[in-house]
């Protein structure tokens, strides 16, 4: 089935010719539902000598349900002592990626990803916690040599309070990615990024994973597109989910109608827009 055009982009592919070809997105679409509706929720990788495979699960933002994809590669799989899980948390969102890509075990059939770091806009934590989220096969030699993609998010921070005129100060607009030395080290060490305090309004964050996969995980990359916000604001109308812009502006079509048939019109846009920012709230 052809994957619906999102405008998103998919990074570049580190690892391995080895494997079958997958795609999250398609998995996603296979249950009738857009794939601009899902963000992605938890991530399990598990190893052996290479990464030996991985298995996603999404949740989506309009009815709260999960989605779990299909296990890509095995070896390794079913052990809690070789299994690592990136749990994130509502609004989190993976904005960079750090790869190393060797020759395995002679049964991993050549090269494979060995070691994967994942950072998100609070930096890459493991199970929740606050050790960076690093994970690598038993035979990974070095640190993540290549950057698989460097994504970023914007902020709009509330106005500060009112200035001596009487009128607020604009709201500030910042970017929030991947720390310097993070873009350049060639370590897999590093410290939390800053924890953006405001609304999401853009950026690049991975919306799915997708790559190679046999008995271990071949070759990996990432699907990238806006965030979903937490809010609905009009400055955030164009990151939701499509369904989610059509009820809104069936709203805001109904909201230009006038007579006394139609409630809708009645309101003020303030009220309004409360309103839409209500029914539009993603589900945690």
């Amino acid at each position: 089935m052809p994957r619906r055009d999102y405008g998103w982009t998919i990074s570049s592919q580190r690892g391995g010719p080895g494997g079958a070809q997958f795609d999250d997105m398609h998995h996603l679409e296979a249950t009738g539902r857009p794939a601009d509706e899902f963000r992605l929720e938890e991530v399990e990788f598990f190893w052996w000598a290479a990464i030996g495979g991985m298995r996603a699960t999404y949740r989506n933002v309009v009815d709260g349900s999960t989605v779990q994809c299909p296990q890509r590669g095995r070896l390794g799989a079913g052990s809690a002592q070789t299994s690592w899980t990136l749990a994130l948390k509502n609004n989190e969102w993976v904005t960079g990626a750090f790869a190393r890509v060797g020759d395995s075990k002679y049964r991993a059939g050549g090269s494979c990803v060995d070691r994967l770091k994942l950072l998100t806009q609070h930096g890459g934590a493991r199970g929740g916690g606050d050790q960076d989220f690093d994970v690598q096969g038993t035979s990974a030699a070095g640190p993540c040599q290549t950057c698989v993609f460097q994504g970023s998010l914007q902020v709009t921070v509330p106005s500060e309070a009112p200035q001596r005129s009487g009128a607020a100060s604009a709201p500030t607009v910042r970017t929030v990615a991947p720390l310097e030395r993070m873009r350049s080290s060639r370590s897999c060490r590093g410290g939390d990024e800053p924890s953006p305090q405001g609304l999401i309004t853009g950026g690049q964050v991975v919306r799915a994973i997708a790559g190679r996969a046999g008995d271990s995980l071949d070759a990996i990359s990432f699907v990238l597109g806006p965030p979903i916000p937490e809010e609905w604001t009009p400055r955030t109308h164009h990151l939701f989910p499509q369904r989610m812009r059509s009820a809104v502006r069936t709203l805001l079509l109904a909201s230009q109608r006038s007579g006394d048939d139609c409630l809708w019109g009645k309101l003020d846009r303030d009220t309004l827009f409360q309103i839409i920012a209500t029914t539009c709230r993603v589900c945690p």
